[in-house]
């Protein structure tokens, strides 16, 4: 199973879209794990559009933290983690996903780069529900 820091690659992640208001279908995305079991993730994105002006670091404004492309082994590009959007992959789904290869294990954040994710998230504690808080920071 993965730990937290991993960074997952999930081919064929189907999501809603709220700037187009549609469901996008298989589409590769990365993952930031959060918390193993449940396991609760974030998602990421390389599309700039929702996110023009945003610099390096913890952006409360824009709902996101940028890592700069390349910071990170997992993300050649700027990259940004989309918050406070906390996921939930159930494990009989992920257990499928892992067995048939649609989703891996990419590599691991620095120390430095998931203590920045977890306090940039800290910020966000009144729009994130009791059942993602507690696993992460307690009380």
């Amino acid at each position: 199973m993965f730990a937290p820091a991993d960074v997952i690659r999930y081919e064929d992640y189907e999501f809603w879209n709220p700037v187009t208001c549609m469901l996008e279908a298989k589409v590769t995305k990365l993952f930031i794990v959060l918390h193993p079991e449940p396991c609760l993730v974030l998602k990421t994105t390389s599309q700039d559009r929702r996110y023009l002006g945003a610099r390096p670091g913890c952006r409360q404004d824009l709902k996101t933290l940028m890592i700069s492309g390349g910071q990170e082994s997992s993300f050649p590009l700027d990259t940004y983690v989309q918050l406070p959007q906390i996921i939930t992959l159930p494990k009989e789904n992920l257990d499928v996903r892992i067995q048939d290869g649609r989703i891996v294990a990419s590599r691991k954040l620095s120390d430095a780069c998931f203590r920045l994710v977890k306090l940039c998230l800290k910020q966000f504690k009144r729009d994130i529900a009791p059942a993602y808080w507690q696993p992460l920071f307690g009380n």
